[in-house]
């Protein structure tokens, strides 16, 4: 009882530090970094919005479900909208997942456990970088594992109403990003493993039970959430990603299993963990990583896009079955009854050889590529008070009612409003057929920005060349981005003016 004391007090002053001084650290390190991730200018642009007044859905176009939007919207409200709120609320979620990472394999194996869980985890690819993020990806899978956690409990306590609480986050997780059904499978293996008892009449009907519990929860969120937030609908949320356009479309962007291999951290550990629990029938303490894992290639073989940051779907199963499997190995080498005898002198040689192997990969691997993933983030990405692209925006903030920008991140740096129905413009919108150029150009004619900041080359379809080359002139131009101001207003008597941020 008292080890039990001590393990508990000790989890839950970890998940304090995590849950608490992890993010702040985050907002301190990383809060004038101008952008990390691909997509963050996407959650930043549609939060501000929102804090703005533009309805979600209704006004501002998005093929996501509403939970981070508002609740960032909220924050901005409430706050002031800063990278340094979007990034210490984004880490909050990275906390929450770095708990679930101990606490759930500890729930099936030990403190041990969960400790290298935890190390596989933070040297994982794009782990540390996209829990800064303002991107979905980890709250969405951090709200799966807190539902995860609370069927494991479920399973301990046997009350109906954790499975209840397990249903009503896990709705919340797909009210963040439905990338969180990737945990619906292993869940559901839970469920079944937990709940199965006696004949298969009498478990199937526990099971059936049980999970009607779960789904309830899940209905419960899912149909408020539809019911008090007009405009989204299945089509809207759905169509961008899996209609067949968007299939056909994205054929040159599917997984290619070699690119996985350029991961030994990740991947060599997680098989050798595999193996390990297969071998000493650590079935209980594996089952819920091994289902995540086939799950998350099955979805990624056979769906696509597949996009980088996808990584880190293999990432959390990896971490934990490398970090469970390096726990039964060292148990086996320390508590395994083994007799004396060479042979048996041998498998401990190979135990401990395998352990450190495991160690050795993902640290080795996974430094070089936290290391790089943190060059990326401070080198590479401008500042946002150095930032001459920005600079050039705010010369003509003042005369500007609306702004449209191939990166919508500049928008929310310069505090511009963006057409609403044009705020979210990823490749998905068109592949989709839920936008052409034509409906686009004929929206920005509706809205007559004055500015725009576009990428080079951007502008080679006939209409869209047309309305810019006939409306605006070019104020700057590095090579890569082109800022383009209304010819009236460039003409006006009023002198530009310097706009604060």
């Amino acid at each position: 009882m008292k080890r039990d004391t001590l393990k508990s007090r000790f989890l839950w002053i970890t998940g304090c530090v995590a849950i608490l001084i992890y993010p702040s650290l985050i907002g301190l390190g990383f809060g004038d970094i101008f952008q990390l991730g691909v997509d963050e200018g996407y959650e930043l642009i549609k939060g501000w919005m929102v804090s703005e007044g533009f309805l979600l859905y209704e006004q501002v176009w998005n093929d996501q479900p509403p939970l981070h939007t508002l609740l960032l919207g909220a924050l901005f409200k409430g706050f002031g909208p800063s990278t340094v709120v979007a990034r210490v609320y984004a880490a909050l979620f990275g906390g929450v997942l770095m708990v679930a990472l101990i606490a759930l394999p500890t729930k099936r194996g030990n403190l041990f456990a969960g400790m290298l869980v935890l190390f596989f985890w933070v040297m994982s690819p794009d782990a540390m970088f996209l829990s800064a993020s303002v991107m979905l990806e980890i709250p969405a899978m951090a709200c799966g594992l807190a539902a995860a956690w609370l069927v494991f409990v479920w399973g301990g306590q046997r009350h109906w109403g954790w499975l209840a609480a397990a249903g009503v986050v896990m709705g919340l997780a797909l009210l963040v990003k439905l990338t969180s059904a990737l945990m619906l499978p292993a869940i559901g293996v839970e469920i079944i493993a937990l709940a199965w008892r006696g004949s298969w009449r009498q478990g199937l009907g526990v099971v059936l039970r049980r999970s009607a519990i779960f789904a309830g929860g899940m209905i419960v969120v899912l149909g408020l959430a539809v019911a008090v937030i007009p405009g989204m609908t299945a089509t809207l949320l759905l169509s961008p990603h899996f209609s067949e356009a968007t299939r056909e479309e994205t054929t040159g962007h599917s997984l290619q299993w070699a690119y996985l291999l350029d991961y030994p951290g990740m991947i060599y550990p997680a098989l050798i963990g595999l193996a390990a629990g297969v071998v000493f029938r650590a079935w209980p303490a594996i089952r819920f990583p091994a289902v995540l894992l086939a799950t998350v290639a099955v979805v990624h073989t056979f769906h696509h896009p597949w996009w980088g940051y996808y990584i880190v779907h293999f990432g959390i199963p990896c971490a934990w079955l490398a970090g469970q499997g390096a726990s039964v190995l060292w148990h086996e080498l320390v508590e395994g009854n083994l007799k004396t005898g060479c042979f048996c002198r041998l498998k401990k040689v190979g135990y401990a050889f395998l352990i450190s192997l495991m160690l050795s990969l993902g640290g080795v691997y996974g430094m070089s590529e936290l290391s790089a993933t943190m060059n990326v983030a401070f080198l590479r990405n401008k500042h946002t008070e150095t930032n001459p692209e920005i600079a050039s925006l705010l010369q003509y903030r003042d005369q500007t009612r609306w702004f449209y920008a191939s990166n919508p991140i500049y928008a929310f740096y310069a505090r511009l409003h963006v057409p609403p129905e044009l705020v979210l413009l990823p490749r998905k919108r068109f592949w989709s057929g839920q936008i052409d150029w034509d409906e686009f150009v004929t929206i920005l004619g509706t809205y007559q920005p004055e500015q725009l900041l576009l990428n080079a080359g951007q502008i080679e379809q006939p209409r869209w060349r047309a309305f810019v080359e006939g409306k605006y002139d070019i104020v700057f131009n590095n090579g890569r981005l082109i800022h383009y101001v209304a010819r009236d207003l460039l003409h006006a008597d009023t002198q530009p003016k310097t706009g604060a941020p």
